[in-house]
C-alpha cells in the first residue's frame, strides 16, 4: 500500500477517535454539536470536490444531489441518536453495539427480504460479530446494572440506519434495483 494511502486512513483513525471522545464528552446541546462537526467536515471536503469538478471526473446531477440529501438526512439522524445515547449510558457499550447491529440488521434484511443465500464463512463472521457485541455488553440482562442494557438499546437504535449494501450481500441480489 503506498505511504499516501497509509498516512490517510491512520489520519481518518485519530480523527475518529477524537470524534468519538469529543461526543462523548461535550458539553450542551447535542443538536449544536452535530451542527457543528458536520459543517466542518462539509467545509473539510469543498476543496476536494471543487478538484474532482475542475478535472471533470465528478458531475453533479440530480440524482447525486438527492442521494446526498437523503444521506445527510440519515447521517444526521444517526449522529442525534448516537449522541442520545453517549449521554444516557457508556461509551464502550454504545458505540461497538451500533457498529455491529448495522451490519448485523443488513445481513438479516438480505436474508428475509432478499432470499440472500448465506455461505458458512458469512455465518462465521456474523457469530463472531454478536459475539464480541455480547463482550461489550457483558450479561446486559442482569438485574444489578441497567447500564449495559441501556448501551444495548441505544447502539441497536443508532445500528439501524445502515443500508443493506452495508453487509455487501444485499447488492448481489437479483431483485435489489438500488445500485450504490
Amino acid at each position: 500500500m503506498p505511504p499516501g494511502t497509509v498516512a490517510m486512513v491512520l489520519a481518518a483513525a485519530v480523527a475518529h477517535a477524537v470524534w468519538n471522545l469529543a461526543s462523548k464528552y461535550k458539553r450542551g446541546d447535542a443538536l449544536l454539536f452535530v451542527c457543528a462537526y458536520t459543517y466542518a467536515s462539509a467545509l473539510l471536503c469543498v476543496p476536494i470536490r471543487l478538484v474532482f469538478m475542475a478535472n471533470g471526473q465528478q458531475v453533479l446531477n440530480w440524482q447525486l444531489a438527492a442521494g446526498a440529501a437523503v444521506s445527510a438526512v440519515l447521517h444526521t439522524a444517526y449522529s442525534l441518536t448516537l449522541q442520545a445515547g453517549y449521554d444516557r449510558a457508556e461509551l464502550g457499550v454504545v458505540y461497538p453495539v451500533a457498529r455491529g447491529t448495522g451490519p448485523m440488521l443488513a445481513m438479516l434484511f438480505a436474508i428475509l427480504l432478499l432470499d440472500e443465500q448465506v455461505t458458512a464463512a458469512a455465518m462465521f463472521g456474523a457469530s463472531l460479530v454478536v459475539a464480541g457485541m455480547l463482550v461489550v455488553t457483558g450479561n446486559p440482562f442482569r438485574s444489578a446494572s441497567r447500564r449495559p442494557l441501556q448501551g444495548l438499546l441505544w447502539g441497536a437504535a443508532t445500528g439501524r440506519r445502515s443500508p443493506p449494501t452495508r453487509s455487501g450481500m444485499a447488492t448481489r441480489s437479483s431483485r435489489c434495483t438500488w445500485r450504490p
